[in-house]
């Protein structure tokens, strides 16, 4: 196998920004705060419900 060859200036790839970023969760840290289904009343759509993964169902009659 041939020795590695230090490369030039010109010949490296130039660096991102996101170079230095990781990949991690995001989510929520509790099961709390996701939301599973909504739905929406057609004859009026400023009606609206909304369920929780957590069990919780939340209405709005004015479009939240």
């Amino acid at each position: 196998m041939p020795p590695p060859v230090a490369l030039t200036q010109e010949d490296r790839p130039a660096r991102s920004p996101m170079d230095g970023l990781q990949f991690r969760e995001i989510g929520p840290a509790t099961v709390s705060g996701r939301i599973d289904d909504f739905a929406v009343l057609e004859s009026n759509p400023s009606l609206f419900y909304v369920a929780t993964a957590t069990g919780g169902i939340w209405k709005t009659l004015n479009n939240g």
